[in-house]
């Protein structure tokens, strides 16, 4: 009896044992398919609230430690009445129209903290010095290009200190004799500056796959409600509602006089929400999911608030096919410059460099800029220099007087 009553003792708890097996089992695999489905999604009105509320009540929502660098506490951020309206909004979303409300930038500390600053240089962690080999010999392009396309690494303002040393000073040499790099950066810097060599060595044909926009809201769907409304407050506020989308207002346009008579929406397709309000004079764009209305003279690159280098890709496009004795390479990146996405090249860690050698195009910018400088090549491959020149009205981002007497001006839109 002894034997028969620990058989069935030891038959109960191991049958315990593995409910609470099968249990746990359930719960973890319940979690991880919440995890995948789940999203968070926040409704947040900020009307005219300041910038302390605001970095708390939006923190508390979203869940993200939202931190402004000292340059910015200096420029008087304390004092911007911050106006955007959240609606089923991402994280993404809730970044970009902090920051688009605020006028900065948002980067990614080291430790995960969203930093807001208008600096050109994204935050800075621990530095250390480390060397690397090339084979990039006898070009010397090479060495001045890799110092303008690492500058937002450079002469930043540091965090940390360099591991062995007292100062934390950022730097970067190049030794041509034996094609090494020496450099001093914190561990974002040492990875851009590893594949922006690696690109340059190899040139083989690369860029970024568009992915479209995952906050955006459905642009075949109507408003709900016709809007009339003569005050800024009321435009963001009720053209969310009236969308179920979010709207973020820039600084300076809210200083700005509202239009006279003030402005109605019919009830439209979210996509001629743009065009409606460029009837009154102001200028909207979708990022992120978020509509932000902006003053006039914004650059189209600014409108995402992710910090530009944070967001910069590397692209290679082969050009050899389109070079002759009448269009040498430094010309039609020159032409491109001007006349495609021409705001783009001038954010922090951006530009567009032919290396004449390779006869290659490297695209250092977003993923917008890099798709817009294959469909400029692509169109002038299909119909010529001069046929492209001519279509320019259709390409975004191009400045309204160009220089060539052939190009007609591009139309207010």
């Amino acid at each position: 009896m002894k034997f028969h009553r620990t058989s069935i003792i030891s038959l109960y708890l191991r049958w315990i044992f593995g409910l609470w097996q099968c249990c746990c089992l359930c719960c973890v695999i319940s979690v991880s398919w919440s995890g995948e489905v789940v999203v968070q999604r926040i409704n947040y009105q900020a009307a005219d609230q300041e910038v302390a509320d605001l970095f708390a009540g939006l923190g508390a929502f979203s869940s993200e430690h939202f931190q402004p660098d000292v340059d910015l506490l200096v420029s008087g951020i304390g004092a911007t009445r911050a106006r955007f309206s959240l609606i089923q909004a991402s994280s993404a979303a809730c970044r970009q129209a902090l920051a688009f409300s605020l006028d900065c930038w948002w980067a990614y500390e080291s430790d995960g903290i969203i930093a807001l600053l208008t600096s050109d240089n994204p935050p800075q962690g621990v530095v250390s010095v480390r060397t690397c080999t090339s084979t990039l010999r006898r070009q010397p392009a090479i060495p001045p290009l890799v110092d303008r396309l690492i500058a937002p690494w450079l002469d930043g303002k540091i965090g940390g200190k360099i591991r062995g040393k007292e100062d934390g000073k950022t730097g970067l040499s190049y030794l041509p004799e034996d094609a090494t790099w020496a450099a001093t950066l914190d561990d974002n810097g040492h990875q851009r500056l590893f594949e922006l060599l690696r690109v340059c060595e190899r040139l083989s044909a690369r860029a970024t796959t568009r992915i479209p926009d995952v906050d955006l809201p459905d642009l075949r769907r109507l408003i709900l409600t016709e809007i009339a409304v003569h005050n800024w407050g009321a435009l963001v506020e009720e053209l969310a509602q009236s969308m179920q989308a979010s709207v973020a207002i820039a600084p300076l346009l809210q200083l700005q006089k509202f239009p006279l008579g003030g402005v109605r929406i019919r009830q439209q397709k979210l996509d001629q929400i743009i065009s409606t309000l460029r009837e009154y004079g102001i200028v909207s764009r979708w990022s992120h999911g978020v509509l932000c209305l902006s003053e006039n003279d914004r650059q189209p690159a600014r409108f995402d608030r992710e910090h530009p280098a944070q967001r910069r890709q590397l692209a290679c496009i082969p050009i050899g096919h389109l070079l002759s004795q009448a269009l040498d390479g430094e010309v039609l990146a020159t032409m491109i410059r001007r006349y495609v996405s021409p705001s783009s090249w001038d954010l922090p860690g951006a530009g567009l460099e032919l290396l004449d050698q390779n006869r290659v195009l490297l695209v250092a910018g977003d993923i917008d800029a890099q798709h817009a400088v294959l469909d400029a090549i692509n169109t002038i491959d299909r119909l010529g220099m001069e046929l492209w020149l001519s279509s320019l009205t259709a390409l975004p981002d191009v400045p309204s007087a160009p220089a060539l007497p052939s190009v007609p001006a591009v139309p207010a839109k």
